[in-house]
């Protein structure tokens, strides 16, 4: 039998390919706290679960992701509550803050990454991508991102003349309605509908007036806003709903907040139920 004989550049190499994987395992990160709930969900659809150690709690899908620690809401942070974890990554959107606990992050040495929100399909379909190359699962992320364009590719949006009404509360006394450069405003436009507050910029405190003036079709809410205002009943008890269209005909469409509003990876799926239900109003 004739035996290997190892040479020079045989050893050389395997020296070098163990300095490589070295280095990789070294920058893999595998303590991750994430600041937001698009972000995690997005770790989590990468197989990176298991390297999140906490989250913030706008995190709440897969189910999992409920389980973990909670460092504070993503734009009310303390350094305190993130560095306990010992994170050899931080990842967040662009609103977490405040500014000065994101910068006393950087000041330790963490790698603290804060990316842009870009409410489009490509920024979404880019962030996937982005992720992925900063916890090791480029692979992964690639897969992902094929998938999710490949579902954007296959919608098959109507364009309808129904006018919608975006509105986000707490409680009875705090109700806003979604106007221009919001994630709901773009999910609306998106999914074939018309925004009737496209008027108006942010989002703003709703008043009886404007509610009546805007007289939608639609009620668009995220299921934690309804829950929040005791339930269906609650809404069509708000001040002038009863003179609006929608108010009339008692058309309300919920979703839950993430889906509807994260641009992530249920994007495509968020979409395809907008416009089904767009198209069943009219």
């Amino acid at each position: 039998m004739t035996r290997f004989k190892p040479t020079k550049a045989f050893g050389t190499l395997l020296v070098s390919l163990i300095l490589l994987s070295s280095t990789l395992t070294a920058e893999t990160p595998t303590r991750i706290v994430s600041l937001n709930g698009t972000v995690t969900e997005i770790l989590f659809a990468l197989g990176a679960g298991n390297q999140v150690l906490a989250d913030d709690t706008s995190s709440y899908f897969p189910e999992k992701a409920k389980t973990l620690p909670k460092v504070g809401y993503q734009r009310t942070l303390t350094p305190e509550a993130i560095l306990i974890h010992k994170p050899d990554l931080v990842l967040g959107l662009e609103y977490a803050g405040p500014a000065q606990t994101i910068q006393q992050l950087k000041d330790t040495g963490i790698n603290v990454q804060i990316l842009p929100e870009k409410l489009t399909t490509e920024g979404a379909e880019e962030r996937i991508k982005t992720i992925g190359s900063l916890v090791g699962k480029t692979k992964e992320a690639n897969a992902l991102a094929k998938q999710f364009n490949s579902e954007m590719k296959q919608l098959k949006i109507v364009k309808t003349k129904v006018r919608v009404l975006f509105l986000y509360s707490r409680s009875v006394s705090s109700i806003f309605v979604a106007g221009k450069n919001t994630a709901a405003d773009v999910m609306i436009q998106l999914s074939g509908a018309v925004n009737v507050a496209e008027k108006i910029s942010d989002f703003k405190p709703l008043t009886p007036e404007a509610l009546i003036d805007l007289n939608p079709d639609i009620i668009l809410m995220p299921e934690i806003s309804v829950e929040g205002l005791g339930g269906e009943n609650g809404v069509w008890a708000i001040n002038g709903m009863s003179h609006t269209n929608a108010g009339k005909n008692k058309r309300l469409t919920t979703m839950d907040d993430l889906m509807l509003l994260g641009f992530g990876p249920r994007l495509p799926q968020a979409l395809k139920t907008l416009n089904t239900k767009w198209k069943g109003f009219e």
